[in-house]
Formats: C-alpha cells, structure tokens, sequence
C-alpha cells in the first residue's frame, strides 16, 4: 500500500545518509555544507561547533542577497522538524518585490536571546560579505521574548519589530482553551463575539486601546472575565505597569490602514509544506538537511 511505499523511500534515504548523529558534537561532511545541483555553491555560513550549544545556520548567497533588499522579514520557528538533536528549526524570509522568499535556515539548541542574537549578527555579517547591507525596516515574529530582545539588541530602533496577529489571536484562544471554555466559545455566539472584541482592540488606534480595554471590562460576559484579566496583564496595562508584550508590538491600526502584513502566516504556510517534504514527524538530521537544500 501507500503509507508502506513511502516508508520503503525513507528507509532507502535513511540508508544513503551517514549515521544519524547521538548528539550535537558530531562532523559535517563537505557535500552537506552545499547547495544541491551540478554546480554546488556555499550554503553552510555559520557553526558555531559547540557540542553542548551547537548553532547550524544555511543561506545561499542568492538568499542573502533577496533578504538584504527586503523591507520586511518574517521569522519564525518550526519544532517538528527539528530532529532530536536540535530544539528548533529557525528560518528567515524576506519579502521582495511583492514575494516572499525563504532565505536562512538555522538548527538551534534553544530559545534564549543570546542565541538569536547570534543568528542575526550572523546573518549580518554574511550579507555584508556579499556587498549588500541589509537594513529592514518591520520585522514580523511570534511573542517570543528572546526574539524579540534579540532584535531590538541587534538594529535597535532602526527596525520596528511587529507581533504576528495570528498568534495575539491564537494565545486569547488557548487561554479559553485552558479555562475550560471552548464548548461555551463554540455553542454562544455572544461570547464569540466578545472574544473577538479582544482581539479587535489590535484594531484600534494604538493610543484609544488602554480605553478600548477598560470599555471591554464594562460589558464583557462573567464567563470571559479571566481572558479579558489575562490580555490586560500581558498584553495591555501588565500586572506592575508594563506588560510583557505592549501594545506597540501588536497593534495593526497603521499597518491594516497602509495595507502591510498583520501576520507572518507566510511562516505557517512554508512550515505546512515542509513538514509534507519532510514525511515524518521523527525526521533524522540528514533528511531535514536534504530537504531544505532541495527548499
């Protein structure tokens, strides 16, 4: 059947790739370190060959090239490929002309800051040897603090960095999820709505949305009191003043009025396709690396 031809073609990958690596203290062979074709080019920029933090960052310099006249750039992680010896696959796109482009891909060990700041400068460093300057001006990411840090560490306030607001959205939905909510979500259309009253404070202009959430607070159903608290602690007044995720990050007023990108859902659509490319959800090192060569 299907599923057993297709396990068949994985073992027989399986059997082309050197030994899947025990840990991240491992050798990558010359062919692993270049592009895919007749005429292989550098793809391997940086290795930071720490076995108990070991970073792989990819990029062609065409790819580089894309990203350094790109205005704005998406990131974002994808753990399902990730492959056992890595925490997260991290990939960089740029959008360019109107298209988006994946440029950089990077095997990580974590998700502290230091680490992202080490992808960025990477990054950086690479363009510039390329005689480009990358200089975005937005970039989109999920509510990740060490990101988030990172970026602000790296371009400072040349770059105004933006929260995806398919993920604002997503983590309202999970804390109904948490509460125990999701059939009263789904059967009430009235508590539908004001959830997505919560959502569309993202909406308001940026100075109108600290009134916006204490308007919520007066006609909001008792049932979503927990998630409007939950929203103003982290996403609005915070719980001492400053919230961990402020309102500059995620509000969408100017950029839905200048038609730019809410959501880096470019990310969750590459991270589907992957994930079919790849075929497993315990993919080895050796055929995430294939894959993305092939990307």
């Amino acid at each position: 059947n299907l599923s057993s031809i297709k396990r068949n073609i994985r073992n027989y990958r399986h059997r082309k790739f050197p030994d899947e690596p025990l840990n991240a203290n491992f050798c990558l062979p010359e062919e692993w370190k270049t592009t895919m074709g007749a005429e292989p080019k550098t793809f391997l920029i940086f290795d930071n060959k720490q076995a108990d933090s070991r970073i792989l960052i990819f990029a062609s310099n065409f790819a580089l090239n894309i990203l350094s006249c790109a205005e704005i750039w998406f990131m974002d992680g994808t753990f399902k490929c990730s492959t056992t010896i890595f925490q997260q696959l991290y990939v960089i796109r740029g959008k360019y002309k109107n298209q988006i482009f994946t440029c950089v891909y990077a095997f990580l060990p974590n998700k502290l800051k230091s680490t992202y700041i080490t992808i960025l400068q990477q990054v950086v460093i690479n363009c510039l040897q390329t005689s480009n300057n990358p200089k975005p001006k937005y970039i989109v990411m999920d509510f990740e603090i060490g990101a988030i840090s990172a970026t602000k560490h790296v371009f400072g306030d040349s770059v105004q960095v933006k929260g995806c607001f398919f993920h604002l959205r997503q983590s309202v939905w999970r804390k109904i999820q948490h509460l125990g909510l999701s059939s009263v979500y789904k059967n009430n259309k009235n508590i539908r709505i004001n959830c997505n009253m919560i959502n569309a404070l993202a909406f308001l202009p940026l100075n109108e949305v600290s009134r916006g959430m204490a308007y919520l607070y007066t006609i909001i159903p008792i049932e979503l009191l927990l998630v409007a608290k939950y929203f103003d602690d982290i996403y609005v007044s915070g719980t001492s003043g400053t919230p961990m995720f402020s309102p500059n990050l995620w509000n969408v007023f100017n950029v839905t009025l200048n038609g730019g990108d809410r959501t880096n859902n470019y990310c969750e659509g590459w991270n589907n396709y992957f994930n079919k490319l790849v075929g497993t959800s315990n993919p080895s090192f050796w055929l995430v690396l294939q894959c993305i060569q092939q990307d």
